[in-house]
């Protein structure tokens, strides 16, 4: 009697086990077709309280519970919250049961990397998968735009998967590409720089440049690269023209490395000089990359010119990413002038990369910066090299996006140096729109002050104004 006791117990458990699973599936297939609406109907923070209720629920089928956490992922990076959306899609990926959910999971996850600017991963993810579907294209030609390897994804940025050019989808994929066919096009480039600072020295630099693509794909990917410069150096004793012309190339060289080669020569008032720039860069990971620079040029001031004096700057660092949104960058710089003064010096910066604030289009961020150098010959009246100089400051940085394709940054900054031991507060602010123009050109503004001291002026109440634009359109 016993025993038929027991058994009909187990029975009415597994009755009423099965009732609550079957319940909970419901709900669970409930809550996921509420949430759907309500990303239809463009009501994120619903949706993500929806499908979050979805997998709340215990008896949630494998494939409910890819579903909802695919939507759940799509909430958030809708709601700019990209390392739960990325949580979100790593946990679809674990219930994926077919080929065409773990490319969703994939895709969507190689999204919320993308917006994380985890470009590595993004590009692992999506490249297996960009064949046939448009939005493993844009998140592809994304991360490869990021990287500098648009040329080994070519094939993507003018065929391959579509979307309708009116869904979002479609005008990213589209704004995508065209980025990917910039760097691949030859193209021109006019810069224009202007500065003035406190010590009336006035600088107007004009240069029209051309890049020239190598072969895309392969190992190495050079553009080549070639421009002609002329700058009027002027104060109130004198005026000087300089005349420059360069060649050089920019290089990808496999996956991870870039070269930057330009070879040029300088004239102005009867001094002919060479000047250059070498620099290398590894990205060993999403978090670590390295870099290296040689460069020569002349100081540009009215009393360095005559006296021919140019200098060569040798320099080291490493971007450490410690999560995501912090970076630490410490870097070695050591100079050498031509009338025999040596400077070692380097920097710390540690960089708060913007967050975004909810419901707008803007974010804010926030760097300090740590500088110093000891020169072994001070200069006197010929350029700033004090024996001793030191730095800190604080900055916060501000992004907005006007739209996709127009974009301002401002940075504003207080501080202090120290000039032989005498420290006093100085201040900076740079604002920068960038932009893009039709038939795919670019621009790139940018104005701003500066109290801190440069290689051309410093001391108390020094102050330099700057304005520059950078306008480049293919042929």
């Amino acid at each position: 009697m016993g025993d038929q006791v027991k058994a009909l117990v187990c029975c009415l458990l597994a009755i009423g086990t099965a009732s609550v699973a079957r319940a909970g599936e419901a709900a669970a297939a409930r809550e996921i077709r509420a949430g759907r609406a309500a990303l239809e109907s463009n009501r994120p923070g619903d949706a993500r309280r929806d499908f979050a209720a979805a997998l709340g629920q215990p008896g949630a089928s494998r494939d409910d519970r890819f579903a909802a956490n695919v939507g759940l992922g799509k909430a958030e990076l809708w709601l700019g919250r990209d390392r739960a959306a990325e949580r979100a899609f790593r946990h679809a990926t674990r219930f994926a049961g077919s080929r065409g959910d773990r490319r969703v999971a994939a895709v969507g996850l190689a999204q919320a990397l993308n917006a994380l600017e985890y470009y590595d991963s993004a590009f692992a993810l999506a490249a297996p998968f960009a064949r046939s579907d448009a939005a493993a294209t844009a998140e592809l030609l994304r991360a490869a735009n990021a990287l500098g390897r648009a040329d080994q994804v070519a094939r993507y940025s003018q065929g391959g998967p579509s979307a309708e050019l009116a869904t979002h989808l479609g005008v990213d994929l589209a704004r995508q590409r065209a980025d990917a066919e910039l760097a691949l096009s030859t193209r021109v480039e006019l810069d224009l720089a202007f500065s003035h600072d406190s010590d009336g020295l006035d600088l107007r630099r004009y240069a029209l440049g051309a890049w020239l693509p190598g072969r895309p794909g392969g190992a190495l990917f050079p553009t080549w690269h070639v421009e002609a410069a002329t700058t009027t150096i002027a104060d109130p004793l004198r005026s000087q023209r300089l005349q420059e012309v360069a060649a050089g190339a920019a290089a990808r060289v496999g996956d991870a490395q870039r070269l930057d080669l330009s070879i040029g020569a300088g004239s102005v008032d009867g001094w002919t000089f060479l000047q250059g720039k070498f620099a290398w860069h590894e990205r060993l990971s999403d978090r670590v990359s390295l870099d290296a620079a040689v460069e020569r040029h002349p100081i540009l001031t009215t009393t360095a010119l005559l006296r021919e004096v140019a200098f060569d700057t040798y320099s080291t660092d490493a971007s450490l990413r410690a999560s995501d949104h912090w970076y630490v960058i410490p870097t070695y710089i050591h100079q050498s002038f031509s009338d025999g003064n040596q400077r070692d010096g380097g920097a710390l910066k540690v960089l708060l990369s913007p967050y975004d604030i909810p419901n707008t289009r803007s974010a804010l961020g926030a760097e300090v910066v740590v500088r110093g150098y000891d020169s072994s010959k001070p200069s006197v009246g010929t350029y700033f090299s004090p024996g001793q100089y030191r730095l800190r400051q604080l900055s916060l940085i501000g992004v907005h996006a006007f739209s996709p394709d127009w974009r301002l940054r401002a940075v504003a900054g207080l501080g202090t140096e120290s000039i032989n031991g005498v420290s006093e507060r100085a201040y900076s602010w740079r604002l920068s729109l960038t932009g893009r123009l039709p038939h795919n050109g670019r621009i790139a503004l940018n104005v701003g002050r500066d109290s801190f001291a440069s290689v051309a002026g410093g001391g108390s109440g020094y102050w330099n104004d700057t304005a520059a634009a950078t306008i480049v359109f293919p042929l």
